[in-house]
């Protein structure tokens, strides 16, 4: 198969598969993009170690899983690993899908991704209808009714096919300005708008696409009693996943991920008498990756790839010893080989090594600044079980090969798929 010929009739089937509404309200929605809103303005000063991108890589699920994951209806997936010994990343996803009739079904989503901060668990209930083409009410209640948001969705196939496409809108705080029992409002409230879309074209091309967009919300928080503390807040931000993967034959693939988290806030004084000083920050967490995937022998999977990572937290303040620069560059690659024992259990063995620099600028720290390069190296061996469409169960260690003489032991991981 020559990839142009390929390319034209994948780009003729998809033109003559997609109706032209649907085409539309895809670009009309294709906005900038954002992370769902955690509800927190608080500006805080952020940080990654040297080591933590070839952490995260080194806790991610094997590939297989991820293809295994993807059409599941009823999923609960999950990692946990140390992170420079200090503090743990946490991933966990649950899906869980029940047909209500021939037209009508309920999901439950739950997500909490935490890396460089701890995240909140994001909850999404949704009623679906329809048959082909479907339409959703989906939200999630809270015991403070303030806190609650709801939405709108419009999806065509459903999540469980390789062709799925779906828009939704959500509205958060929906009833804080009016039962909020302060003076407190948003002006705007947060709107999430998100696309999802995935595509498998004749078990060749996989694309997939999971894109929020939030606009700008801003909380104006007067205060009649101590008009010094008047202040108004800001936030916005951008959270974008892209997969790309072509099968070139049952024993080789070629693929790229890309990652994108960006969040913006601000603070200003609300009123002359405010004594709020000001303040800006811009996060940035992006993560770009090109692998290749191969099948040697049955049983046996050897990833190999390359990888680039960047974060930033800048704080640009009034105040000196508020303001704050964090920068956070990583080149690595790696290779893990995926060995099956015949005792019923898979072997896994990895190897990553490549390039750091880190600067940090802190006024408020007791210490100089940081700027620093270095070469990193992280070797992991595991150990798999599993059992056909029940449960995936990985326990993973890792070794800090550049400082081997001075210590060994780098931090366990422990990562879950189970199906329902």
């Amino acid at each position: 198969m020559t990839v142009q010929p390929a390319a034209r009739e994948w780009w003729c089937a998809w033109r003559r598969a997609l109706p032209v509404p649907l085409t539309v309200g895809l670009l009309l929605l294709a906005l900038p993009a954002a992370a769902q809103f955690n509800g927190d303005f608080t500006i805080q000063k952020h940080t990654l170690d040297a080591e933590n991108f070839l952490d995260w890589k080194a806790y991610q699920h094997p590939f297989p899983w991820r293809y295994e994951a993807y059409r599941a209806p009823n999923i609960l997936r999950a990692t946990v690993g140390s992170l420079s010994q200090t503090r743990f990343y946490f991933l966990e996803e649950i899906r869980l899908e029940k047909d209500l009739g021939r037209y009508a079904t309920v999901t439950y989503h739950e997500q909490e991704d935490s890396f460089y901060r701890p995240e909140p668990i994001y909850r999404e209930v949704e009623l679906r209808f329809g048959r082909g083409w479907y339409v959703s009410i989906l939200g999630f209640p809270r015991h403070e009714k303030v806190l609650g948001h709801q939405g709108l969705a419009l999806a065509w196939g459903e999540r469980t096919d390789w062709n799925f496409l779906r828009l939704t809108q959500l509205d958060q705080y929906i009833l804080f300005n009016e039962q909020g029992g302060s003076d407190a409002s948003f002006t705007p409230a947060p709107i999430m708008q998100r696309l999802e879309a995935r595509t498998f074209w004749r078990e060749w091309l996989f694309f997939q696409i999971d894109v929020r967009s939030e606009r700008p919300a801003r909380l104006r928080s007067p205060e009649r009693d101590a008009p010094a503390l008047g202040r108004l807040e800001s936030y916005a931000g951008l959270q974008a996943d892209v997969v790309l993967d072509l099968h070139w034959s049952p024993r080789l693939l070629t693929g790229l991920t890309w990652h994108r988290d960006w969040e913006r806030r601000a603070r200003q004084p609300d009123g002359a008498a405010s004594a709020i000083t000001r303040a800006e920050q811009e996060l940035d967490l992006t993560w770009t990756e090109l692998y290749a995937v191969l099948r040697p022998a049955p049983g046996h999977v050897v990833e190999a790839g390359i990888y680039r990572g960047t974060f930033g937290n800048r704080i640009r303040a009034a105040v000196p010893e508020e303001a704050f620069s964090h920068d956070l560059l990583t080149d690595a690659a790696y290779v893990q080989w995926t060995r099956p024992d015949s005792w019923g259990f898979d072997w896994l063995f990895s190897l990553q090594a490549g390039g750091v620099d880190r600067e940090l600028t802190d006024p408020a720290a007791p210490r100089d600044d940081e700027q620093a390069h270095s070469t990193e190296m992280k070797a992991g061996v595991g150990i798999a079980w599993y059992e056909a469409d029940s449960y995936r169960f990985l326990f993973n260690t890792t070794w800090d090969l550049d400082v081997f003489t001075s210590r060994q032991w780098d931090g366990g991981n422990l990562q879950l798929l189970f199906f329902f």
